[in-house]
């Protein structure tokens, strides 16, 4: 089911594009087996391509060679404990953090990229917390603008009904 989904959103995505680029082509690679269920694409490594995030690791296109971000416990024993992936400059150094949150994990984290020195030593990412939500059992994070002003919102939704579906905009230091 969970490529059947993926799959879709390519065909969608492929069909929306302009006539001229619709005779893309794709191949299969398997990047690692293991228990997260969220990724992300994006040029972490500021080289012009597109790399992938995904639970513990980045992958550097184009080889995809699985680099550490950061350790991931498993939840129930049957997934990674992470929700969401997004990336964002988190404190204006021009290269992509990772905006995250967990199922049981109460808070939203930010990892930040080391730079250009050290993404290829294999070191774990500093993690930040934006914020404390008080909320476990989180269902999944969203990184969505919602009132349009060029800033995401960070989105916090639940399964369980005492929780409530939460938003936080993200205020910079300079911001007005």
């Amino acid at each position: 089911m969970r490529k059947l989904l993926i799959l879709l959103q390519v065909i969608t995505t492929v069909n929306q594009l302009p006539a001229q680029t619709k005779n893309l082509s794709f191949r299969s690679q398997l990047l690692c087996i293991d228990n997260n269920e969220v990724c992300v694409i994006g040029d972490i490594n500021r080289d012009g391509l597109d790399d992938i995030v995904a639970g513990r690791n980045w992958y550097a296109a184009p080889d995809f060679v699985p680099r550490p971000v950061r350790s991931l416990g498993l939840q129930g024993g049957e997934y990674a404990k992470n929700n969401g992936e997004h990336l964002w400059d988190m404190n204006g150094d021009g290269w992509l953090d990772i905006v995250t949150s967990g199922y049981e994990q109460p808070e939203v984290l930010w990892f930040e990229n080391p730079g250009e020195d050290f993404l290829n030593k294999g070191m774990e990412w500093q993690r930040h917390v934006v914020v404390e939500t008080g909320i476990v059992r989180s269902e999944i994070g969203l990184f969505e603008d919602l009132n349009r002003d060029g800033m995401p919102e960070y989105i916090l939704t639940s399964w369980h009904d005492p929780n409530p579906t939460l938003f936080w905009e993200l205020h910079f230091s300079g911001d007005s």
